[in-house]
């Protein structure tokens, strides 16, 4: 699903046309879904945070979650409101997304002229983002990624790590949560200190500027980004673990497919022993809100003293960057989204 298990990363380059050497040909799979129409609705996710940005599987605003009052001024470019206003995370400004290699020129328009979207980070390795597809126009993109070199060939012995953590049962099997994924989401975390750094820096100095993230299937990587940015804003874990869960219901059909290609020999040369089954396939799949919750209380609490004390010691911010940062984050409005069930977000039980 990211980082060292893309199964992309293990295919040979894109070749060119015989007839236009510098021409790039698309993969040739007749399999491959339509991101235009095998997309979730409103009918099965919820808008918001979901966006209808044609060609983009999972794509979703990142604010509109209560939180907290900041302590230092808030980026305001809207009407004033009353001052026994909420507080929630600010909308149109932080977005998330899977990969957009299918996104349509209608998508783009959504991008530039709805969202007003100036700036795309991608999480993704160097190999993950050398295709050329998906890159919108009129956005400036920022290469930020997490692991600068990620090839199961290359790396195998990192990619049979992560395998082995994403596909790590509960342990005790009533634990409720992945040890596994916890590990990975703290891997990442650490990787990710020059990567995140840059963005919580867009965030400090371009408060005009609304961005974009993303990594593969905008979830790992990303809601791990995601996740900090909404925990430097006070919102609760549980409506942050909430949104970490929509991944497999925003994906829909996709998250399926993959799951499908998972099982069996497809992961070779990461995973020697053996193939992988359909509920190891599920694990490595699925967005259970409660692996999310476990990181944050394990991890980014106990172990990292909490997201200002991340982007302190990890990320080194100032006092100031955090106030500045928060400040702009946050706006003086009652929240959007509501946490509720979702159907799919519950479809990957661990055995």
């Amino acid at each position: 699903m990211g980082n060292y298990l893309s199964k992309e990363n293990s295919k040979e380059k894109q070749t060119t046309n015989n007839n236009n050497p510098n021409a790039q040909i698309p993969p040739q799979n007749l399999d491959r879904l339509d991101f235009t129409k095998d997309i979730p609705t409103e009918e099965n996710i919820p808008y918001p945070p979901f966006i209808n940005v044609e060609g983009v599987p999972n794509f979703r605003d990142i604010g509109g979650y209560s939180c907290p009052a900041p302590t230092s001024p808030i980026h305001s470019n809207g009407p004033e409101v009353s001052s026994l206003s909420p507080f929630s995370v600010r909308r149109n400004f932080a977005f998330r997304c899977s990969e957009l290699s299918q996104l349509t020129p209608r998508g783009n328009v959504v991008m530039n002229t709805d969202l007003g979207i100036k700036v795309l980070f991608d999480l993704r390795s160097e190999v993950e983002a050398a295709r050329p597809f998906g890159r919108p126009k009129h956005v400036k993109i920022v290469s930020t990624p997490v692991f600068p070199i990620a090839d199961i060939y290359a790396h195998p012995e990192m990619a049979a790590q992560q395998l082995r953590w994403y596909t790590a049962p509960d342990t005790p099997a009533d634990a409720g949560f992945s040890q596994g994924y916890v590990d990975c989401y703290r891997d990442i975390a650490l990787h990710g200190v020059k990567a995140f750094r840059t963005i919580f820096k867009h965030i400090r100095d371009h408060p005009e500027q609304p961005f974009v993230y993303h990594c593969n299937a905008g979830k790992d990587r990303t809601g791990v980004l995601t996740a900090l940015i909404q925990k430097i804003c006070g919102v609760d874990d549980e409506a942050v673990a909430w949104d970490y869960s929509l991944t497999v219901p925003g994906m829909g059909k996709w998250e399926e497919k993959v799951e499908a290609e998972m099982v069996g020999d497809s992961m070779t040369p990461v995973r020697q022993h053996g193939g992988m089954t359909r509920e190891e396939a599920k694990r490595v799949c699925g967005s259970r809100k409660e692996n999310m919750k476990a990181w944050l209380e394990k991890v980014l609490e106990k172990e990292f003293g909490g997201a200002e004390r991340y982007c302190k010691e990890k990320l080194g911010f100032k006092q100031k960057d955090i106030e500045k940062i928060r400040g702009n984050l946050i706006a003086q409005a009652p929240p959007t989204v509501e946490v509720k069930d979702i159907k799919g977000w519950e479809d990957h039980p661990q055995t």
